[in-house]
């Protein structure tokens, strides 16, 4: 009896290494997916961010060009004309 369940303990030892090698291999694969994760999900914010900041400098652009264009339009130019007509008569 002490051979058989020799052998048994043997093969019961056998079998907990290669369940916990199993263990092991399926935990470094899980390991190894969230760090690809974590890596997708950094290069997405990386883009995001980029896009995100050309997209807040043509928005600047196009506020600097506004800006000039409506000032340009709304300034008061003094001609000639304007100061002629003062001082032609009087009272």
């Amino acid at each position: 009896m002490d051979v058989t369940s020799a052998a048994e303990q043997g093969m019961q030892k056998k079998q907990d290494k290669a369940e916990e090698n199993r263990f092991a291999l399926l935990q470094e694969a899980t390991r190894r997916q969230l760090i690809l994760q974590e890596r997708e999900k950094a290069n997405s914010r990386r883009a995001m961010a980029e896009q995100i900041a050309k997209e807040n400098l043509q928005l600047r652009a196009q506020k600097v060009e506004q800006t000039k264009k409506l000032k340009e339009m709304y300034t008061n130019k003094f001609s000639d004309d304007f100061f002629a007509q003062f001082g032609t008569t009087t009272r």
